[in-house]
């Protein structure tokens, strides 16, 4: 691009280019506004005489292969307004020569190797809107004056080695709408009671605390809960305790995750009603909350994840919108009566709970299920044919119970399952299968531990993508057929512990890594 005869911006973004480049050629074009050059793989470093180009406005060398320190003379880019070094191999710290750039709205330095502490120089960048410092290796604690910076919309330090006491007057004060301080090392001063948020900025909707070391609890006595006007709220796997808040009068909440924290007593109310939020994701996974989970009428809930409590009572007697349900590893008991009444789920894992009984044969609206886990519980009877109307799943785990009965061949012959496992159950019988002649997606097939027997159908030589077949422990007689050596892709094999007989196939794959046959 041409301004008056004179350069004013070189793009050569995306073009594959691999060289090693020296900026430095660029210094003479005196109306150079705009270089960039992301994302191919150009190594380098940033020439010294960055000071040179005084029109500069717009810098983007992000996905290359720059490496090396940042240079001092960043700093005398007094035009520039964005900078893009993402994504490179730049080390070292950032030059405290950084406060210069006097007309930067965009500073991203994300995905590199840079370290050492945060130069409390970047809280002079007064007219900066977008920081970007994530997946570095900064440490030391977050210097004091990005809370003042009155243009800065987006602050991004996640991934990166930061500690120290976390300042609350960052969140109570910042005009930024997206701030992201997860995974650092991070600690609060609130002790185990004592709350750890004084207050969010209204300006705040994005708000990512995950994976630090934060201490303390949502709630305080005599203290009115503020979530100002989040709408997503992350602070998983923190070390924070105490009973939830009653999330009253939080209007704009939509995404909230506090899963892997030391939570305790009951899921309030509020969370799962249909009147109160507007939540579309709830993750309390991996906590010490207790208690039954009656009913979920929320209309906008459309992911719950549960797993990891210790829930206990009957599952909940409606799910309202969800799709994705997660009540995995609780303390829930009674039957399964009461998924006739829940909705269009997608996913929904069960596993390692008390559940009881059969399997209902009348789920129809389970027909956009595409992952069913129901591992370790006590369920029985004999698998129900209605699964093998689900057409859309892919993965079915009913392993670890008391099933009993024949294997339903046609679980077999679905063109959409993945991994199928029903392995520890007491399944038995023949299984009567032909080669398939319609494609099937199957990768891994466990049908170990249960009570099968006869020949080992000559037609699982068809399963042309499997990746692990698991049969061991059962009655199988008679030959391991031939066919085995048509599975290409079969990785892990598993036949020990049958009654087999002959000679094995000579032709087994290729491509097996691991084959237990005693």
């Amino acid at each position: 691009m041409c301004n008056g005869g004179n350069v004013a911006a070189v793009v050569l973004d995306n073009l594959g280019l691999s060289a090693e480049a020296d900026l430095s050629v660029f210094s003479n074009l005196t109306m150079l506004v705009k270089l960039s050059i992301s994302n191919n793989s150009i190594s380098g470093k940033l020439p010294d005489n960055l000071g040179d180009f005084k029109s500069l406005e717009y810098l983007d060398v992000s996905d290359n292969l720059f490496s090396s320190s940042l240079p001092p003379g960043l700093g005398e880019l007094a035009s520039l307004k964005n900078l893009s070094l993402a994504g490179n191999n730049f080390s070292g710290s950032i030059p405290d020569t950084i406060s210069g750039l006097a007309s930067i709205r965009s500073l991203d330095i994300s995905r590199n190797s840079l370290s050492g502490p945060l130069p409390s120089s970047l809280t002079r960048l007064n007219g900066l809107v977008y920081l970007n410092l994530s997946l570095n290796g900064f440490t030391k604690s977050i210097p004091k004056g990005f809370e003042m910076m009155a243009q800065l919309d987006v602050l991004d330090f996640h991934g990166n080695m930061l500690d120290g006491k976390f300042d609350p007057e960052l969140l109570l004060l910042t005009t930024a709408s997206h701030v992201d301080l997860s995974g650092n090392m991070l600690i609060s001063s609130a002790k185990e009671q004592q709350k750890f948020l004084v207050g969010i900025s209204p300006s705040i909707k994005y708000l990512n605390l995950s994976r630090n070391q934060i201490t303390g609890s949502l709630v305080s006595s005599g203290a009115a809960q503020d979530f100002g006007s989040l709408k997503v709220l992350d602070l998983s796997y923190n070390q924070l305790s105490g009973e939830l808040p009653g999330f009253n009068f939080v209007y704009d909440l939509e995404v909230l995750k506090l899963g892997g924290n030391i939570f305790s007593g009951p899921i309030p109310n509020n969370l799962l009603k249909g009147d109160s939020l507007v939540l579309t994701e709830l993750d309390l996974s991996e906590n010490n909350l207790s208690g039954p989970v009656g009913m979920i009428t929320s209309t906008t809930l459309h992911t719950l994840n549960l797993s990891s409590n210790v829930l206990s009572g009957e599952l909940p007697l409606l799910t309202g919108s969800c799709a994705v349900i997660d009540l995995s590893r609780n303390q829930f008991g009674g039957n399964l009566t009461r998924l006739l009444k829940w909705g269009n789920i997608e996913i929904l894992d069960l596993s390692q709970n008390y559940l009881a009984g059969p399997i209902p044969e009348v789920t129809a609206q389970f027909l956009r299920l595409n992952y069913l886990n129901l591992s370790r519980n006590s369920l029985n009877g004999s698998l129900p044919k209605v699964i093998t109307q689900f057409s859309k799943l892919t993965t079915l785990d009913l392993s670890f119970n008391q099933f009993d009965g024949p294997l339903l061949t046609t679980l077999l012959s679905s063109s959409t399952l993945k991994e199928l496992h029903l392995q520890s159950n007491v399944l038995s019988g023949t299984i009567d299968f032909s080669p398939l002649s319609n494609d099937t997606n199957l990768l891994v097939l466990d049908l170990s531990n249960n009570n099968l027997n006869g020949y080992f159908p000559d037609g699982f030589g068809s399963f042309t993508g499997l990746q692990m077949l698991n049969i061991g422990g059962n009655n199988f007689s008679g030959s391991l057929p031939t066919s085995i050596g048509n599975i290409t892709t079969l990785k892990s094999l598993e036949i020990s512990q049958n009654h087999f007989t002959g000679p094995l196939p000579e032709n087994l794959p290729n491509s097996l890594q691991s084959f237990n046959a005693s």
